[in-house]
């Protein structure tokens, strides 16, 4: 109940990390020995790695080890061979990336504080001025939010840990610019050093967002800076102006009477005056003209009243007396009568995945999927603690040699040689393939080695590919095991056919293996050739197709069981026989809930310790009571 109650605070899910794969690793051809240790230091090993679960992972993790550099054949410098001491993991969390661009804030004067105006009645409009201030407005200014820079910039946080032999020690949580920079992570030491680079490198096109400069009113009221949207909030400064359409003004907002209109006019300080020119004559406003004006006439004079607008609400017809006109607020009169798009803030989350404003910044999320999945790592060779191999007179023995095939080769076979270590110091032990000299053949690899501890054996392949011959011809290939020291420890024989391609049909044989060399049967295997295709189930690790007549290009597949993952193979095939060797890979063992509560434990042991000391005081001092 505990661990559940956790579970739910912390909210760390319980599943394993995925895990990236390696698309290539190489092992800088630089660096020194230390004479005394047989330390290597001052190179690296650089690693590309590759995951297809950006889009949905928690974490990723990747191991180095000795087996690894050794399965990547990345572990000699020249004729010196490393090994791998410590195992490293690095475990790369990620946040949400986002594009993100400053903004500022901007203040427009929508219109000035305006007063009201009074027209003698008797005086034809010749007698006519400013009314004091209890008749007058104060100015509207409105303050909205713009970009200041020219450009989205890209960021993509991160947390990343460096554990060694299962205990961390580095962590950094980093919000790389568009994976520009390179994460520098450390060990016990300074040398032990392991840098990330590529790391939210964007790689999918999903460029920067497109739509340009915005002015922000709030959430809900965005435009954006299209025409003249800038100078028509801003007081008299467009034909189009708000100012011009609240009070009357500029060309386009003219004073329409029943006998005839005019230009609505400004005092000499540029402030409304709230009458129009019919000719040579002032004429008032009347209260049915403009939504910024209405009458409020005394006995001798005609007076103009201003009315205030507002930023977002608009104004309901017949405020503040009857007859006066409705008047949109400004966001409205732009979207309406101007034609601007008013979106809110959620029309610009472009990919989706959530927008906001956070300090004076516009924040749009991308998809973890969006990033280049290839990231490069930099390992050096004091963090993996690498040692250079010391060559001792191992003693390889081989326990098991066969064909994965019959040995009568009318294309290709394979020949696997099993041999086990047994000198209590372990080494190297290398395989040697001699006795094909003379016939129409070639095999590959002709040497191959492998590092092997005291009891452990490994399995090793030799493919031996048939080069054309019109008669059979048999002979024998000898596997010769030796030391570092040139001592040949065991030596067996493997004899072979080589077979002539003869017959009209293309027949193809499927061979199948895994690591260990076990030929696995069951295995549902089909075959595309042409516009064709046929399936087969695996007896003994092979399965043969009659393909008539076909020749040319051949995909095979293997479908995916219990046991193994699927596999894919091509080839070209011609008329005869023709050989595919498939190797398979096993499935990772199955997560159990031990699995995944011990991960969970691991990240959130300090928690979990302090809990258990709060109950285990609590047990004591109900004892006492």
């Amino acid at each position: 109940l505990i661990l559940i109650a956790l579970y739910w605070i912390s909210q760390v899910p319980l599943r394993l990390f995925s895990v990236f794969s390696v698309s290539q690793i190489t092992l800088q051809a630089q660096g020194y020995e230390d004479p005394n240790t047989h330390e290597w230091k001052g190179s690296y090993w650089v690693i590309g790695l590759v995951t297809d679960t950006l889009e949905h992972y928690e974490g990723i993790t990747y191991t180095f080890d000795d087996d690894e550099a050794k399965s990547l054949g990345a572990n000699k410098i020249g004729d010196k061979t490393l090994i791998v001491n410590s195992e490293l993991k690095i475990t790369i969390i990620p946040m949400k990336p986002y594009y993100e661009r400053s903004l500022q804030y901007v203040t427009y004067t929508v219109y000035p504080k305006t007063y009201g105006t009074w027209m003698n009645k008797a005086s034809g409009g010749g007698m006519l001025g400013k009314l004091g201030e209890e008749h007058s407005i104060p100015e509207l200014k409105v303050t909205v939010m713009q970009f200041t820079d020219e450009s989205w910039k890209l960021y993509t946080p991160f947390k990343v840990q460096l554990y060694k032999n299962g205990v961390l020690k580095d962590e950094q949580v980093v919000n790389t610019l568009g994976g520009t920079e390179t994460i520098t992570l450390t060990g016990d030491s300074p040398e032990e050093i392991v840098k990330i680079q590529n790391l939210g490198k964007l790689g999918t096109g999903l460029g920067e967002p497109a739509f340009g400069d915005l002015i922000i009113f709030d959430e809900a009221h965005i435009f954006k800076v299209e025409g003249n949207i800038i100078n028509e909030i801003q007081y008299d400064k467009d034909p189009y102006s708000f100012s011009n359409y609240w009070f009357g003004g500029g060309e386009h907002y003219y004073a329409v009477a029943t006998y005839g209109s005019g230009p609505v006019m400004r005092w000499p300080d540029g402030t409304p005056a709230h009458y129009w020119k019919w000719g040579s004559i002032n004429e008032p406003i009347e209260n049915y003209m403009f939504p910024g004006v209405y009458r409020q006439d005394t006995i001798t004079d005609y007076w103009m009243l201003p009315y205030p607008a507002d930023i977002f609400k608009d104004k309901p017809k017949d405020v503040p007396v009857k007859g006066s006109p409705s008047g949109y607020s400004l966001v409205n009169y732009l979207a309406n009568r101007r034609g601007h798009q008013l979106y809110t803030l959620q029309d610009f989350d472009e990919y989706n995945q959530g927008v906001e404003i956070l300090d004076n910044k516009m924040r749009i999320y991308l998809p973890l999927s969006s990033f280049n999945n290839l990231v490069t790592v930099w390992i050096s060779t004091e963090a993996a603690d690498a040692i250079v191999y010391q060559p001792v007179p191992s003693k390889g023995v081989i326990t098991s040699i066969e064909w994965l095939g019959t040995g009568d080769i009318s294309d290709k076979d394979v020949a696997k040689v099993t041999v086990k270590q047994e000198s209590q110091d372990g080494g190297r032990v290398t395989v040697t393939v001699s006795g094909m000299e003379g016939y129409p053949m070639s095999v590959s690899p002709t040497t191959d080695s492998a590092l092997l501890d005291y009891g452990e054996s490994h399995t090793f392949f030799f493919t031996v590919k048939n080069l054309g011959t019109g008669t059979v011809q048999s002979g024998t290939l000898t596997f010769t095991v030796t030391n570092d020291l040139g001592e040949q420890t065991d030596q067996k024989s493997l004899g072979f056919k080589l077979e002539p391609q003869i017959g009209e049909k293309t027949i193809l044989t499927v061979n199948l293996y895994d690591e260990d060399g076990v030929k696995p049967s069951g295995i549902t295997v089909t075959v595309n050739y042409g516009v064709d295709s046929k399936s087969g189930v695996s007896s003994g690790g092979y399965v043969t197709f009659n393909l008539g007549t076909y020749e040319g290009s051949v995909s095979v597949a293997t479908q995916e069981t219990e046991v193994y993952k699927a596999a894919t193979a091509s080839a070209t095939v011609q008329a005869g026989q023709n050989t595919i060797f498939i190797k398979l890979e096993k499935k990772a063992g199955k997560i159990t809930l031990l699995d995944l509560i011990s991960e969970w434990l691991e990240r959130n042991y300090m928690p979990v310790a302090a809990i258990l000391i709060v109950l285990l005081c609590a047990i004591i001092i109900a004892r006492k009571r």
